[in-house]
């Protein structure tokens, strides 16, 4: 076996035992942590930037987004975080395109980002921030 393989195995050998380690953490996370109670209790540490500011930065209710995202709960999920629905798209195909590429050796087309499209979500990003902060009627909705 040649040195290139070896390295190759190995590099297989230990990105599979990371999804494994993943997958088992989200399922330990999903199974335990299912009621609403104890989630709110436990697993959602509280935003410095909120904590210090009272601002909500664009991170905010995330985990919990996430949370309700993983139970089903779609419109929740959309409620305390707009951003990390697509987020989670991208990470999905993304993990699912390393998983094909890991365990059949083929390749998925990756996301190109060009330039024009990362200063269009960095304002976007910014944007949302500003607005999420604002008081009054329709930008409430966009609170945690």
């Amino acid at each position: 076996m040649t040195d290139k393989n070896k390295i190759f195995k190995r590099k297989k050998v230990k990105s599979a035992g990371i999804l494994i380690i993943a997958v088992l953490t989200f399922s330990v996370l999903y199974f335990f942590n299912n009621s609403e109670l104890q989630s709110a209790l436990i697993f959602y540490p509280l935003c410095l930037f909120n904590t210090v500011t009272g601002l909500y930065c664009p991170g905010c209710g995330g985990l919990r987004s996430f949370h309700y995202f993983f139970h089903g709960d779609f419109w929740l999920s959309l409620r305390y975080n707009l951003l990390l629905i697509p987020v989670l798209m991208l990470t999905a195909y993304y993990l699912f395109s390393e998983f094909i590429f890991l365990f059949f050796s083929k390749k998925l087309p990756k996301f190109q980002f060009p330039v024009w499209l990362i200063i269009t979500i960095f304002i976007v990003v910014i944007f949302y921030w500003i607005i999420r902060n604002l008081p009054g009627y329709p930008f409430c909705y966009l609170r945690p």
